[in-house]
C-alpha cells in the first residue's frame, strides 16, 4: 500500500474518479453489498457515530446512528472485553462492520478481509485491529473496504481471498491502517478515557485517504465514541440499584458491599445520568463504591434515537420486553426490529 500521494496528479485523479463512479453505481443500482452477505450487528457493539474521510464521506461505525436505519442495515464495531480497559497495556480486539455510501462495507474481521499487508499487531490469525489499554488508549491494526477484493465488476465481494487488490478493483486493495508503524510519519487513534471519544486519523491509501475520527475547531461536530458496556467496581464494592424505578428514588440493593460490611454512606445522584454511590469497610480500608443507572433509568438517550427511558409521550421502544412493558433493569436501549444473522 502506498502513502501519502498527492492527488492532484492527473493519472492519480482518474484513477480516482474511475473507481469512486464504479463503486458509486454499484451502490446506488442495487450493486453493493448487502447486509445478509457479511454482516451481524448485536447489542454488544459499542463503538458508534462517524468517522470522515475528505475523499470517500462519512463512515458509519453503528446502524444505531441518527441517520441509519436498524431495520434495514444491520451492522456495527464492536470493542470486546471492554473491562480489561482497567488494565493498563492489556489489549482488547477490534471486530465488526462499518459502512460507507461510497465504498460500501468496511470490515474489522480477518475471516472477511484476508491477511493484512503487514502483521503489526499479529500474524496469519486472530485480530486485524485491537485497543491497547495504556494510560492513553490506542488503537492499532487494520481495516478494510471489502470492494478493494472485488474480482467480477458489479458483483462486491462478501470476503476476500487475499491480501492484494481484486481484479475489478483498479489496483485499489481497501486496505486502511489504523496507526503508523517505523518508516511512517506519525499518525494513529486514541480514546480518551474520561469522554470515551476517539481522536486521530487512520489511512487509506489513495482512494480512501486520511480517515478523521474526530471532527476539530470549525467544522460541523461529529466523531466516534465508545460506550462500555460493562463496569468493573473496585475491590469491596457490591451491586447498587438492582432494581431501579424512576430517579430519583430507587430499592437499593442489599449487596451493596461484597466484603458484607454495612455501607457508611449511601447517596443518590438526583440529575441525569443518575447513580447511586456509597462507602464499604474493606476490611478497614474504606472504599468509595458508584454505579449508574441501567441505560433504560439513567435519564438519558443513550441510543440517540431522541426517546428516553420511561418518560410519558417520549418513552423509548427498546426498554420494553416482547409484551410492551416497560423494563427498567434493561441495559441497552437499541430496538431491534429485524432478525440477526
Amino acid at each position: 500500500m502506498q502513502f501519502f500521494k498527492p492527488l492532484r496528479h492527473t493519472l492519480l485523479s482518474i484513477t480516482l474518479a474511475v473507481i469512486l463512479s464504479v463503486l458509486g453505481g454499484w451502490f446506488i443500482f442495487g450493486g453493493g453489498a448487502t447486509e445478509t452477505q457479511i454482516v451481524s450487528a448485536g447489542s454488544t457493539d459499542n463503538l458508534s457515530g462517524y468517522a470522515w474521510s475528505s475523499n470517500i464521506g462519512w463512515i458509519s461505525f453503528n446502524c444505531i446512528n441518527p441517520l441509519e436505519n436498524c431495520g434495514t442495515s444491520n451492522y456495527g464495531v464492536h470493542i470486546a472485553n471492554d473491562t480489561l480497559r482497567f488494565t493498563p497495556g492489556a489489549k482488547s480486539d477490534i471486530t465488526g462492520t462499518a459502512w460507507s455510501s461510497n465504498i460500501g462495507w468496511i470490515s474489522f474481521d480477518r475471516n472477511k478481509t484476508g491477511n493484512p499487508p503487514s502483521s503489526d499487531i499479529g500474524s496469519g490469525v486472530g485480530p486485524i485491529a485491537q485497543i491497547t489499554w495504556s494510560p492513553t488508549p490506542y488503537m492499532s491494526g487494520w481495516a478494510r473496504a471489502l470492494a478493494g477484493c472485488q474480482n467480477i465488476l458489479g458483483v462486491p465481494a462478501s470476503s476476500c481471498s487475499g491480501s492484494g487488490p481484486g481484479l475489478a478493483s483498479g489496483g485499489w486493495d481497501g486496505w486502511i491502517k489504523l496507526r503508523s508503524t517505523v518508516g511512517e510519519p506519525n499518525y494513529g487513534i486514541t480514546l480518551n478515557s474520561a469522554t470515551n471519544k476517539l481522536t486521530g486519523f487512520a489511512w487509506g491509501g489513495d482512494v480512501v485517504g486520511w480517515v478523521k475520527f474526530a471532527s476539530t475547531v470549525g467544522e460541523p461536530s461529529y466523531g466516534v465514541v465508545f460506550t462500555p458496556i460493562g463496569t468493573l467496581p473496585p475491590v469491596g464494592c457490591g451491586i447498587a440499584n438492582n432494581v431501579p424505578v424512576a430517579p430519583p428514588t430507587g430499592p437499593i440493593s442489599a449487596n451493596l458491599c461484597s466484603d458484607g460490611s454495612t455501607p457508611l454512606v449511601t447517596n443518590n445522584n438526583t440529575t441525569a445520568p443518575y447513580s447511586w454511590s456509597w462507602t464499604c469497610a474493606n476490611g478497614g480500608s474504606p472504599v468509595s463504591c458508584s454505579a449508574p443507572y441501567t441505560q433504560c433509568s439513567d435519564g438519558i438517550d443513550n441510543d440517540g434515537d431522541t426517546r428516553i427511558d420511561n418518560n410519558a409521550g417520549n418513552d423509548d421502544p427498546g426498554c420494553k420486553d416482547s409484551l410492551g412493558v416497560y423494563s427498567p433493569t434493561r441495559n441497552n436501549e437499541r430496538n431491534f426490529k429485524f432478525n440477526e444473522f
